[in-house]
């Protein structure tokens, strides 16, 4: 055996050095930095070969223990504490990219989570059950995906330059679920706002569910049930059930104390064809048969109105065969107020004093006198008035009769003008049919549908 010892160097190596190891054609000495240099043009090193089974099966495997793998066709190292695969760019990602074939994967075989990092600070993080989120290592329970904005001024934002489409889509298929949900946490906060028209966004420092703001409109509901559909339905005063018309509306709302609040802030004093400034506008109809109702209106002159429109004021009863059928109310060209009451003579006279409450509302002056009609309700001589004042007037009985009759009455005034700590009037003695305007102008606006999603996206 010692004989064989030399030819088993010479067949293996051209030179053998008792520090290093050289194996060469050409007898050259090995790199002083090397236990073993191999030098070839033609030939390569060849690492043992073996099975994911065989690899996995090596008892106590040296740390940099050095395999290929036949079934993963890739290289496998031991670090110490667990098998490693040495990536190529056959076998994994290169920087520069890949040719792939369908079957790759990115990212964890096993629970552990696949991070992000960039400028060595993770910003992503993938969790092994589907969760992902930015800029932060836990997401909220409830999100498949969460960002969290930190230093920007938005944690996410979808952006979208063409004439169709949008900048982001949610879709859901629930009963109870939600395409999107806005929430904010601050008691001063709003949870979703919404801007068009290129402008910027307003909305209140209380707070509310939803802010938008538009050019021309802020908020656009469609009931899309061209039969019985509502667009928008508003609850308020956490009431804890809201109400649609059967038929159908444009607009619903339901409120423990109001189900609808309307406000104009300008009274504008302008001349008698200004716009009017009203908490609410109703019409009905088209064209020329319209029907219109100013609410809480303010129109040219200055003069406020409860109700302003060109239709009847109608109560709605009950007739015996329970049907529903109207009483119209009287209307007068003038602002007047009406008193009615019983009286008696006595002796031929009475003096009949109005409620003082009624009295400091009308005006009574020689333009605008008291009307005062009586009706006997006794036997006499027939009875006239006298002495017509705010505060009352006089019943005699004629030609000196003196009967204890009794009698009924109504007056009619006009009601006084208001006069405010700033010197405005509000003209209500002073008009007889008062000129003001009309229906306010309208205009359509077109309306586009959008295909509607299929499925999740």
């Amino acid at each position: 055996m010692r004989a064989a010892i030399p030819l088993l160097f010479c067949v293996v190596s051209s030179s053998v050095w008792c520090q290093n190891v050289g194996i060469n054609a050409t007898g050259a000495a090995p790199a002083s930095s090397a236990m073993l240099d191999i030098t070839s043009t033609s030939s390569g090193l060849l690492i043992p070969r073996m099975t994911t089974a065989q690899r996995t099966g090596i008892a106590a495997p040296a740390t940099g223990l050095l395999v290929y793998d036949t079934n993963t066709n890739g290289f496998w190292y031991w670090n110490g504490a667990a098998w490693t695969t040495l990536f190529t760019s056959a076998t994994g990602w290169a920087l520069t990219g890949n040719s792939l074939t369908g079957q790759e994967v990115l990212g964890s075989l096993n629970a552990q989570p696949v991070r992000f990092v960039s400028s060595n600070v993770e910003r992503m993080r993938l969790l092994a059950n589907g969760q992902l989120v930015v800029n932060n290592t836990v997401p909220a329970a409830t999100d498949a995906f969460s960002a969290y904005g930190g230093a920007y001024t938005y944690a996410n934002a979808g952006y979208h330059q063409g004439t169709t489409g949008a900048g982001t889509l949610s879709f859901a298929q629930g009963a109870t679920t939600f395409g999107a949900r806005a929430h904010n946490a601050n008691a001063s906060g709003s949870g979703l706002l919404g801007t068009g028209n290129n402008v910027g966004g307003i909305y209140l420092t209380s707070g509310s569910g939803l802010a938008g703001t538009g050019a021309g409109l802020g908020v656009f509901g469609y009931g899309i049930n061209l039969v019985n559909g509502t667009g928008v339905l508003g609850g308020g005063n956490n009431t804890a059930t809201l109400f649609t018309m059967v038929a159908g509306s444009g607009l619903a709302g339901t409120g423990t104390n109001f189900g609808v609040y309307g406000m104009a802030t300008s009274n504008a004093f302008g001349a008698a064809n200004a716009p009017a400034r009203a908490g609410g506008y109703f019409e009905s109809g088209s064209g020329g048969n319209l029907v219109y109702t100013y609410v809480a209106c303010f129109e040219g002159p200055g003069t406020p109105r409860k109700v302003m429109g060109n239709g009847t004021v109608n109560t709605v009863v009950q007739n015996g065969q329970g049907e529903h059928v109207l009483l119209s109310a009287p209307e007068a060209p003038e602002n007047l107020f009406q008193d009615y009451g019983t009286a008696q003579l006595v002796n031929g006279r009475a003096h009949v004093t109005l409620d003082p409450t009624l009295a400091r509302n009308i005006l009574v002056n020689e333009a605008h006198p008291l009307r005062v009609f009586i009706q006997p309700r006794g036997a006499c001589k027939g009875m006239y008035v006298t002495n017509e004042t705010a505060d009352g007037f006089d019943v005699v009985e004629l030609d000196g009769g003196n009967s204890n009759a009794g009698f009924h009455w109504m007056v009619v005034a006009n009601r006084a003008n208001v006069v405010h700590a700033d010197g405005t009037v509000w003209p209500f003695a002073e008009e007889r049919f008062a000129v003001t305007q009309g229906p306010q102008p309208v205009a359509a606006q077109p309306v586009a549908s959008t295909p509607i999603p299929t499925g999740p996206r």
